[in-house]
């Protein structure tokens, strides 16, 4: 074996180890943001919250949306992965239609949890509150 074709078969394997050895360091660094809190399989909102919520949704809410566009794959396609806290700000950015902002943020919050048992991800006993900061250490995953 000539000595260029050992050089090779000795320096390609540790090129290719570098040029990948930093992208598995920057994946390991930065775990997925469920590693960081809770996700919504672990009851972060209460029964009594979702009904509030449910009220909400039906008096602000369902004059312009029906339930069925918050619920089941098209909920899971759009918010899987996702923060409670991002799906909070949009709601509370953006609607009502028309004077966006307006209800109070726990209302807000009652809100998301209603769309979350919705979509059969389990109540507990504690509840969310209307702080985007704290809603977005809760992760959405798929409720299957």
């Amino acid at each position: 074996m000539s000595r260029l074709v050992r050089m090779v078969m000795v320096a390609l394997p540790m090129l290719v180890g570098c040029a990948i050895s930093p992208q598995r360091a920057v994946n390991a660094a930065v775990p997925p943001a469920h590693a960081l809190g809770l996700t919504t399989l672990e009851g972060v909102f209460s029964s009594a919250q979702a009904g509030e919520g449910e009220r909400f949704f039906r008096g602000s809410c369902q004059g312009c949306h029906e339930i069925r566009e918050f619920s089941g794959i098209r909920f899971t396609i759009r918010w899987s992965g996702q923060t409670v806290g991002e799906l909070f700000e949009v709601i509370s950015t953006t609607m009502p239609q028309g004077s966006p902002g307006s209800l109070a943020p726990d209302a807000y919050a009652a809100v998301v949890a209603f769309l979350l048992r919705l979509n059969g991800y389990p109540a507990g006993e504690s509840t969310l509150r209307g702080d985007v900061g704290s809603l977005k250490t809760i992760t959405i995953v798929d409720p299957e």
